[in-house]
C-alpha cells in the first residue's frame, strides 16, 4: 500500500496540469504517482494520469489537507478528511526511480501556492488514521473572555512533544476601554507549533 499526504494553500485556480507533487520518470506520466490540477479540480493518479485517477474540486483561500491512498487494489483521494472518488482495479504501482518533485513535474505547470506537511507512508492508512492526520494539521485553540478590565494580558500556547520537549509561544493582549470607543489591541500573528505525528509509516 501507499499513502501520500500534504497541506496546500492556493489563492486562485491553478493552471491545468499544475503539480503539487509527482514521482514519475515518464514525460507522459505513465508510471509512478502524483497529483495535478485540471479544470479547477485536483487529481491523484497512479501509473497513468489519464486512465487511473481520482479527483475532488479544489479549494482556494485557505489551507487544505489532501491525501492520496492506494490499498493494493484501489486508490482514492481525501480532502480535509473527507473521501472523494475511488478507482478500483489497480493491482500494482509501475515503479518509478525518478526523484519526488514538489511544485513542478515533467511537462507540467508550476504550482502557484504553498505546500507543507508532506508525508509518505509505505502502507494504506485507514479512513480513521487519515481523519486523525487531518485533525492534527487543523488544530485551532480558542477561548472567549468577557468583561476584561483595562490592562495588558499575557498568554502562551504550549505543546509537549513525545520526546518531552515543550514548545511555547508567548502573546499579549491590551484592553483599553477608557475612551468612548473600546480599544482592543492584540498581537495577532499566527501561532505555529510543531507536533510529532501520531500516525507513522512502516
Amino acid at each position: 500500500g501507499l499513502t501520500i499526504a500534504f497541506a496546500l494553500y492556493t489563492t486562485s485556480n491553478q493552471p491545468d496540469y499544475a503539480v503539487p507533487l509527482i514521482k514519475t520518470s515518464d514525460a507522459n506520466w505513465k508510471d509512478g504517482y502524483g497529483f495535478y490540477f485540471l479544470s479547477s479540480s485536483i487529481y491523484f493518479f497512479m501509473n497513468d494520469y489519464l486512465a487511473n485517477t481520482t479527483s475532488m474540486s479544489g479549494i482556494n483561500g485557505r489551507w487544505v489537507h489532501y491525501v492520496g491512498r492506494w490499498n493494493g487494489t484501489a486508490m482514492d483521494i481525501f480532502q480535509n478528511g473527507v473521501k472523494g472518488t475511488t478507482r478500483n482495479g489497480i493491482a500494482k504501482i509501475n515503479v518509478s526511480n525518478a526523484n519526488l518533485e514538489i511544485g513542478f513535474g515533467p511537462e507540467g505547470s508550476y504550482l502557484t501556492g504553498k505546500i507543507d506537511e508532506i508525508m509518505i507512508f509505505k502502507r494504506a492508512l485507514s479512513d480513521v488514521e487519515i481523519a486523525v492526520l487531518y485533525n492534527m494539521t487543523n488544530v485551532t485553540l480558542e477561548n472567549n473572555f468577557t468583561n476584561l478590565n483595562n490592562g495588558t494580558y499575557n498568554y502562551s500556547a504550549y505543546v509537549q512533544k513525545s520526546s518531552g520537549k515543550i514548545d511555547a509561544l508567548p502573546r499579549s493582549l491590551i484592553v483599553n476601554t477608557s475612551t468612548n470607543t473600546s480599544n482592543v489591541t492584540a498581537n495577532t500573528s499566527d501561532i505555529n507549533l510543531t507536533f510529532d505525528p501520531i500516525v507513522t509509516g512502516k
